[in-house]
């Protein structure tokens, strides 16, 4: 199940010089925070499935993901700490949703599992060495990658009504389109933090941050999954 919450750019506009460290640094700190909470949450989801309850953690974690993604932007402007429990919920609603499928194919598909976790990371380095060498703010692109995201979201919806977008969505093209989104969106996260907007803390911005980059890290590695299922 794939997760596609809306991306607002308002908090990226004012240009600085290289990627503050500071900022960089906690950002990548709250990462492996939510990451951990992610994994942890994935694991204890199994035994609610094991139970019977996939349709209601999936509910609850609708609400947790979606509910917390924006409660985040909207209250961006009032403490870092906020941002940061926020960033938790997306996490535990994230790891209700994707972690049970991203679980069982670590325990019964182990080798497609581990061919996208290693296009997952050398993509997420790719990505900052990209952004990091180069000059261009990716932050520039961020309207194509969003009417792709619609796309993706609207497509993903109809096929659970029409069955010729059920071919669609199961289809190789499909999941390469998703992959290049949100590869797209990745660089837009670094690009946020070499070209940051100074008017967020940056507590509060690399809490956002860190939330923004889970998501894409998810949903990238749900599409490289697929990808690697129909190989």
């Amino acid at each position: 199940m794939r997760s596609y919450p809306g991306y607002a750019p308002q908090y990226y506009s004012i240009k600085q010089q290289g990627i503050p460290g500071a900022l960089m640094a906690r950002t990548m700190g709250f990462l492996t925070l939510y990451i951990g909470i992610f994994a942890a949450v994935a694991y204890g989801s199994l035994f609610a499935i094991y139970d019977g309850y996939y349709s209601l953690l999936s509910i609850v974690g609708m609400v947790f993901l979606f509910g917390g993604y924006f409660a985040q932007r909207f209250t961006m402007r009032r403490g870092g700490a906020l941002s940061a429990v926020l960033g938790a919920v997306v996490a535990v609603g994230a790891g209700m949703l994707a972690g049970p499928v991203v679980i069982a194919y670590a325990e019964y598909q182990p080798e497609i599992f581990i061919s996208s976790m290693t296009i997952l990371v050398l993509t997420f380095v790719a990505c900052a060495l990209i952004v990091s060498a180069t000059k261009f703010d990716f932050t520039r692109i961020w309207p194509l990658l969003f009417v792709g995201l619609i796309g993706l979201i609207v497509t993903s919806f109809l096929s659970f009504f029409l069955a010729p977008f059920v071919g669609i969505v199961t289809s190789p093209l499909f999941n390469i389109f998703g992959v290049i989104i949100f590869t797209g969106y990745l660089l837009v996260n670094f690009s946020i933090m070499k070209y940051r907007n100074t008017a967020l803390p940056i507590n509060t911005l690399s809490a956002v941050l860190a939330t923004s980059i889970l998501i894409n890290l998810i949903n990238l590695l749900m599409f490289l999954l697929s990808l690697g299922r129909r190989r």
